[in-house]
């Protein structure tokens, strides 16, 4: 599992951050072609309107990194509606 915490630090100054989302990526280890490719459920917890969300990544190439596959998570986040 990858947990990626968000927060916000008004101005750099440490002693004001205020945490504003989570997002949770997990394996869930059902690709077929495993362990080259990866299928992910995603879990994207907005803290300051309370809400959360779910989306599925499915045959992503895992040598292509972590930051595709953010990128794959905002894109279908984004195209959502």
């Amino acid at each position: 599992m990858i947990r990626i915490y968000v927060e916000l630090v008004p101005y750099g100054i440490e002693e004001r951050k205020k945490p504003i989302g989570e997002m949770y990526i997990i394996n869930t280890g059902k690709n077929k072609r495993r362990p080259v490719f990866g299928d992910y459920r995603i879990l994207i917890k907005n803290l300051e309107e309370d809400t959360e969300e779910e989306l599925a990544i499915k045959n992503h190439n895992r040598s292509d990194g972590l930051w595709k596959l953010l990128f794959k998570i905002f894109r279908k986040y984004l195209n959502k509606s």
